[in-house]
């Protein structure tokens, strides 16, 4: 089977969703964090297939990077939130590693890949995050989620990004979360 995200055999197994042959693999001595094409971790391969059984058990070892960046400045949770995986992007923002607000190689977040690929789910899903972030970050056109959904043809999530965005301005400061360490973390 042709894999996109190969060159590296734990990314090839994680990318099929072949869980035992993942922990055999890891059992060897194969590093969590192994890069393959595009410098994709085994993680990012799994969550960008919604492999959640072998996102869950990457999770589960403590040396898994969960917030590096690949060759395209992504990582697993956007690469989840991208395919509309929101099985694989729960276990993710359960992961308290996982930062959703973190920026990726060119300003994109988690919720901008949802928003702009029409994700519905894991847009609400990625609302429920204390302290979610709608700014505008793209370095190159300074879009944010309710305008890449806008422009990509998903006015009903823009929609809801700005009644989202309307409500949290009209609570009082005390309510609003700050910036949260240990990133998207729900409460």
């Amino acid at each position: 089977m042709f894999n996109l995200f190969g060159s590296s055999k734990l990314c090839d197994l994680a990318e099929d969703g072949d869980l035992d042959g993942v922990k055999r693999a890891i059992a060897r001595g194969a590093d969590v964090n192994e890069r393959g094409l595009f410098k994709m971790t085994p993680l990012m391969a799994a969550a960008a297939k919604g492999r959640e059984d072998v996102v869950a058990y990457l999770l589960s070892l403590p040396e898994t990077d969960v917030d590096t960046l690949n060759a395209g400045g992504t990582t697993a949770l956007m690469t989840a939130a991208r395919g509309g995986h929101l099985g694989t992007v729960k276990l993710l923002l359960a992961d308290p590693r996982c930062d959703a607000n973190r920026l990726g190689k060119w300003g994109g977040t988690a919720l901008m890949n949802a928003a702009g690929f029409g994700h519905a789910d894991v847009v609400e899903e990625l609302l429920k995050v204390e302290g979610i972030s709608l700014a505008a970050t793209y370095t190159d056109q300074k879009y944010s989620p309710i305008t890449i959904a806008r422009k990509n043809g998903h006015d009903a999530i823009a929609k809801r990004l700005e009644e989202f965005e309307t409500a949290r301005a009209q609570k009082p400061q005390s309510q609003q979360s700050r910036n949260p360490r240990g990133g998207g973390m729900r409460p």
